[in-house]
């Protein structure tokens, strides 16, 4: 489905935006460890500051087709008393410098979550926008449970209209997200944050609920595999070229692929199951796959989606 031309999407692998921010926030790092002992180390520091946060602004704008999209925005959140128009600090207080540092930080990483469980920000190409935007209240549910489980482990709230907008989800009607969010809230899977706009976050018991449901889901998964050699074989083919249109093309893939398929007459479904889902996975943990791939392949191997939890650097 042709994307939106309002909408924001990357121009550039996850991965790569993802290595961009991971040095960003190295850097950031070691200068929360800096000293300074005189005014010219302290304009210095100043200068090397000012430098670092523009560099974390410039690399929300140039990934997207959109400059000012809403992953900059959120970047940019909390500083605006602090920074002239002209970029310059206001302070020069090396604890105020610090302590916007470590503001900075914080959006990078908030920013960095909203994206990395935004589908049609990351890859529209792979999605079925028409399908999404016909979802039941159920199904925009589970969506949203299952976002909230990738992003889990930071504690953080998330906004509800953030998510269903940056995954393709359309409402039905008025205040339908605060109507989902209070029946989630009611069954002790989410919690509301008190502060204007509504923003959620999974419960521990809503964590449970999904791992719970992952593993269940798992288990039938394996059983409804129901190929034969020769259509894998066609459906690795359809794979490799739909894969390289993408841009995701890679030998190792294939071939990992075609060894996945070779063995499947010998095993039983759960335990083929099992390691192309494995295998898929450690693709991913080493960057020979990107998640969105990774979910792609698997759900056109086994006919099931792929849950990947968010994975840290």
């Amino acid at each position: 489905m042709k994307q939106p031309e309002d909408e924001v999407f990357l121009i550039i692998p996850l991965d790569t935006i993802q290595d961009e921010l991971y040095a960003f926030d190295l850097r950031g790092r070691e200068l929360l460890n800096s000293k300074v002992e005189s005014n010219e180390e302290l304009d210095a520091f100043r200068l090397t500051a000012i430098g670092w946060i523009k560099s974390g602004g410039d690399i929300f704008a140039r990934s997207f087709n959109i400059e000012r999209n809403r992953f900059a925005n959120i970047y940019s959140s909390g500083v605006a008393d602090k920074i002239q128009i002209n970029g310059n600090l206001q302070t020069r207080d090396f604890d105020q410098i610090q302590t916007l540092i470590n503001n900075k930080l914080y959006y990078k990483s908030r920013a960095e979550i909203l994206l990395v469980i935004s589908d049609v920000v990351v890859n529209p190409k792979i999605l079925d926008l028409q399908r999404r935007n016909k979802y039941t209240i159920k199904e925009k549910s589970m969506l949203l449970l299952e976002k909230l489980f990738d992003a889990y482990p930071t504690g953080w709230y998330y906004s509800i209209d953030e998510i269903f907008k940056g995954n393709g989800v359309k409402l039905g009607r008025r205040e339908e997200d605060f109507a989902i969010a209070d029946i989630l809230e009611r069954d002790g899977l989410i919690e509301k944050n008190d502060f204007g706009r509504l923003e959620v976050r999974l419960t521990t018991a809503g964590a449970i609920e999904l791992e719970e449901l992952s593993a269940a889901s798992t288990e039938s998964d394996y059983e409804n595999i129901n190929k034969t050699k020769e259509e894998l074989s066609k459906i690795i083919v359809e794979l490799k070229d739909k894969l390289n249109e993408l841009g995701f093309g890679n030998e190792i893939i294939y071939n990992e692929l075609q060894e996945m398929k070779e063995i499947f007459p010998t095993l039983n479904k759960k335990t083929w199951g099992q390691l192309v889902k494995g295998k898929i996975v450690d693709m991913v943990v080493g960057k020979v796959l990107s998640a969105d791939a990774a979910k792609f392949v698997y759900e056109h191997i086994t006919g099931s989606a792929l849950h990947i939890p968010l994975l840290g650097k």
